[in-house]
């Protein structure tokens, strides 16, 4: 697939990124360790953009540790893009959550990146599945 979704689901966030020489790697282009920093750091601005910071998750019983990124890298970003990250959730079960990633590169709208994450909504005293609250499931149900 190299065109992002036709239409983005209701409750998609989006993160803007200009690729910085940091970012950059021994074949210049953006380095993959990267790709999966900028996935991490957009799923945690989408949560606190809703009022979930960690603590309020904590607060709410859990918090949500990774068990699986998947990433298909469609074409290569380089030092100067500007890029457009967008993200939203599928809807929740029990103690599982799937988010989904779309990365487009401004200049030409060429999709860059998909990916997903696999959440669990844990109990961060016992380390155990927990079942998500509603007040998360319902922020962030799709459309």
């Amino acid at each position: 697939m190299s065109t992002m979704k036709t239409e983005l689901p209701k409750n998609h966030f989006k993160k803007t990124i200009l690729v910085a020489k940091d970012d950059i790697d021994g074949l210049n282009h953006v380095n993959n360790v990267v790709y999966l920093k900028w996935m991490i750091d957009v799923a945690i601005g989408h949560c606190e953009a809703l009022g979930f910071t960690f603590d309020r998750f904590r607060e709410l019983g859990g918090v949500f540790v990774v068990r699986r990124h998947e990433i298909d890298y469609i074409k290569s970003a380089l030092l100067g893009d500007e890029l457009t990250m967008y993200t939203w959730s599928e809807p929740m079960e029990s103690s599982r959550a799937l988010r989904i990633y779309q990365l487009m590169r401004e200049s030409d709208q060429k999709l860059i990146l998909e990916g997903k994450t696999y959440w669990a909504f844990i109990n961060p005293n016992t380390g155990r599945p927990t079942p998500i609250p509603v007040d998360i499931t319902e922020a962030f149900a799709p459309n």
